[in-house]
């Protein structure tokens, strides 16, 4: 009878370490400081709470647990945290608001969980060391800014969430700008816009499938940073069936551009759009094309036939107050128009 009360009172205790060890485990999920098989860094400092500039320049920081009773990473929250080398963000975050991690140059890689639906402003601005990035399937739009001059980052896949990848109104970075490493880039298929400056000086960019869903590759109203411009390596463009609108100077100076097939939709081809370009060698112009920009193939140097499928109705604009009606049934002499840096419409 003794011998039994000892087995159950053994058993009683081996049933409450047991309940102990997964309360516990229970509640570092619920805080954020572990999920799955998961490693989490035993030093890392666990934030329960964010406000603006909060931890801004902190030198002594190398490593952060969000959890997940944080809501919204805030304005420049971890901004210049130069020695921060890993973050793991709560479940429930649904913003990351702009220079959240601006540069934290020793940062290498971030997970951004599918609760999060934008991404701000230069939020990730001069991550220098940063080499892989997976953004959640819930992020709607990422900003202007949000990962220019990560110089380190080699490719990035954007999901099918995402329907704006922004350009600012002025002369600021566009959302990738900057990023020379940049090889690779999947764009999700509700993607919509792509503003201006977004992918300016991707100069290790070799190719880009700009899906269905966009309609306008966006230029600045001045300067020389379009959507892809001085993407100095890019090669192939696949434009979406439903683009209707290249902006100014969307491809300027891509100059290892050798072909681009513009879809029967696209009815403007902006000013300076394709400018420098000076390996592509052919091109066709769509019957959905009304207006074609000043300068928009200047200088495109190995450019040597240009046909238009609509040839009726088209005028040469001489200055901004003249212009005279052209022939384009010659592709060789359409060619040289256009390099010269004519602007026609019909």
């Amino acid at each position: 009878m003794k011998r039994l009360g000892n087995f159950l009172m053994l058993l009683l205790v081996l049933c409450f370490a047991a309940m102990l060890s997964v309360g516990c485990k229970n509640e570092e999920e619920e805080n954020g400081e572990n999920s799955g098989n998961e490693v989490i860094d035993p030093n890392a400092l666990v934030i329960d709470s964010i406000y603006d500039y909060g931890y801004k320049n902190r030198k002594d920081i190398e490593s952060i647990v969000i959890s997940n009773s944080v809501l919204v990473i805030n304005d420049s929250a971890f901004r210049e945290c130069t020695n921060l080398k890993s973050v793991k963000i709560g479940k429930n975050v649904s913003k990351i608001e702009r220079f959240a991690f601006s540069g934290c140059t020793s940062l290498e890689s971030i997970d951004i969980p599918d609760g999060v639906k934008s991404i701000g402003i230069y939020a990730f601005y001069e991550c220098t060391s940063l080499k892989s990035v997976k953004i959640g399937e819930n992020v709607e739009y990422i900003d202007f800014g949000a990962f220019s001059d990560c110089t380190s980052l080699e490719s990035i896949e954007i999901p099918d969430g995402v329907k704006r990848i922004d350009g600012p109104n002025t002369f600021d970075r566009g959302a990738f700008a900057g990023c020379s490493s940049l090889k690779r880039v999947k764009m999700g298929k509700n993607v919509l816009k792509i503003g201006k400056f977004a992918f300016f000086d991707c100069t290790s960019l070799e190719s880009i499938e700009i899906p269905d869903g966009v309609k306008r590759i966006d230029g600045p109203n001045t300067f020389d940073r379009g959507a892809f411009a001085g993407c100095s390596s890019l090669k192939r463009v696949k434009m979406g069936k439903n683009v209707l609108k290249i902006g100014k100077f969307a491809f300027f100076d891509c100059t290892s551009l050798e072909s681009i097939e513009i879809p029967d939709g696209v009815k403007s081809i902006g000013e300076n759009a394709f400018a420098f370009c000076k390996s592509i060698d052919s091109i066709t112009i769509p019957n959905s094309v009304t207006y074609i920009g000043d300068n928009a193939f200047y200088k495109c140097d190995n450019l040597c036939s240009v046909e238009f499928d609509y040839k009726e109705g088209w005028h040469k604009r001489i200055n901004n107050n003249e212009s005279e009606q052209t022939d384009v049934s010659n592709n060789e002499n359409n060619a040289s128009v256009l390099k010269e840096g004519f602007s026609l419409f019909r």
